[in-house]
């Protein structure tokens, strides 16, 4: 009965540390976040003269995402779950400034548009999945 009871306790208690790692509050996604890495590939800037580092920011208080693609702005609607990680972007908004190279901005907007799940690692890196749950972007906090 002593072994069945510790194991009962030892269980319960492993299932509440694994879900208090896996629970994140909204809020954390708060600020702004470089990207750094999309589709298994470093971000970076071909044309430095008339690119931004590309970012993305969040207001959770406002469920807005605003942000740069490397060329233009974007701002639109945030919907994200932090019990289940789910994420997606409402409708989106983006200036259309021409630059020299936007075929980073051209991947930033399909990534984006690909998003389904989010994660939080160590407070700095966020991590957006597909579908499949394959990584397709990582953030890391400014």
């Amino acid at each position: 009965m002593k072994r069945i009871i510790a194991a009962i306790c030892t269980a319960a208690a492993l299932s509440a540390c694994s879900t208090g790692q896996q629970a994140q509050t909204i809020e954390a996604l708060n600020g702004e976040w470089n990207i750094v890495n999309m589709d298994g590939k470093s971000v970076t800037i071909s044309s430095p003269e008339d690119l931004d580092t590309p970012f993305i920011g969040f207001d959770t208080a406002t469920k807005r995402v605003y942000g740069s693609t490397s060329c233009n702005r974007l701002t639109g609607q945030l919907n994200a779950d932090a019990k289940t990680g789910k994420m997606d972007f409402g409708p989106m908004a983006c200036t259309r400034k021409m630059c020299k190279d936007i075929q980073l901005e051209q991947q930033v907007l399909e990534v984006l548009g690909r998003v389904k799940t989010y994660s939080i690692k160590k407070s700095e890196t966020l991590v957006f999945s597909d579908a499949d749950g394959k990584t397709i972007m990582e953030l890391k906090k400014k």
